[in-house]
């Protein structure tokens, strides 16, 4: 039988999906693939423009075969894909899925959904753009650039308008699969979030903490200097090249590594980035109805999601 992944978190990019990746991985019964973004089943093309950011996006398994190899030899654990992509291209997503697993003559994936405030989502992807300095514009500005990137080719994560839909997308996932779990990002920090996930999962292991620690602590932190990003971007692109993501070729690249990382660090603000009044107040009169579709669709309260913080 093709080795294709039981589960799919297939989003919402920003919402917690990197540390549940860490979490999930921890368990002896369930398999994530160490790049955990498959980027598959969205169709990606390689060519997206955006530096760091976009650079992760043109890599990943286009070919059926390369990508069934990621779980190859774990047919006795639960295997998952997690991939942001797989939220913003719902449609080619859903498509590609539903011919692949019907083609494999295999039970249709488990359909894991997280979600997050439109607001507080592009604007902390606006700050992993930052980090990876493949900008150096304001939030503002990134956000009314999106819809032009994007048609000059930028990858998706720089198309702020779509990243802080969840409408269309959580509605389609669910008309088009059978089972499908929709969580809020606050919903991880609850008690009984693991319980209730792993027996979603159909994961047999108790769960070793009932809902994730927080990790969006350094979401909004600005680097001190533009320039210093940009340098450590040049470097940073070595690292992905020679072993950044751990496999140290040598010693002397091992403190080398230390040292960037040092770098990096030493180049955020203590102090975390915000947005204006007046633009919050934009931003949630923009993703306003998306929200109260949203919320009755999965018959939740998000209410708060449409408040303007002072």
């Amino acid at each position: 039988m093709m080795n294709l992944p039981d589960f799919l978190i297939v989003g919402a990019a920003k919402s917690g999906t990197t540390t549940l990746f860490r979490e999930l991985n921890s368990y002896s019964e369930v398999f994530i693939p160490g790049i955990k973004e498959g980027r598959f089943f969205s169709n990606m093309h390689r060519n997206f423009r955006g530096g760091a950011a976009a650079k992760f996006q043109n890599e990943g398994p286009r070919d059926l075969k390369e990508y069934t190899q990621l779980f190859s030899g774990q047919d006795e654990k639960v295997k998952g894909d997690i991939s942001g992509d797989y939220f913003y291209y719902w449609q080619r997503s859903i498509e590609n899925i539903k011919r692949i697993y019907a083609d494999a003559n295999k039970l249709e994936p488990k359909i894991v959904i997280v979600l997050r405030d439109p607001v507080s989502r592009i604007f902390s992807m606006y700050h992993h753009i930052i980090r990876l300095r493949s900008d150096t514009k304001s939030f503002e500005e990134v956000f009314n650039l999106s819809k032009n990137r994007i048609k000059d080719g930028y990858a998706w994560m720089f198309d702020l308008h779509g990243v802080g839909l969840s409408f269309q997308a959580v509605k389609a996932y669910i008309d088009n699969f059978s089972i499908v779990k929709v969580y809020l990002m606050e919903d991880l920090q609850s008690a009984g979030f693991f319980t209730d996930l792993l027996a979603f999962l159909e994961v047999n292991e108790k769960p070793k903490s009932q809902h994730l620690p927080r990790s969006n602590e350094n979401d909004y932190l600005m680097p001190k200097s533009f320039l210093i990003s940009w340098i450590l971007s040049l470097f940073g692109n070595i690292w992905v090249k020679v072993g950044y993501r751990g496999n140290h070729r040598n010693r002397l690249l091992h403190i080398a590594k230390k040292i960037y990382l040092f770098a990096e660090q030493l180049n955020r603000h203590g102090n975390q980035d915000s947005i204006n009044t007046k633009f919050m107040g934009e931003l949630i009169h923009y993703y306003k109805n998306d929200v109260i579709q949203l919320s009755k669709l999965i018959g939740r309260d998000l209410s708060h999601w449409l408040i303007v913080e002072q």
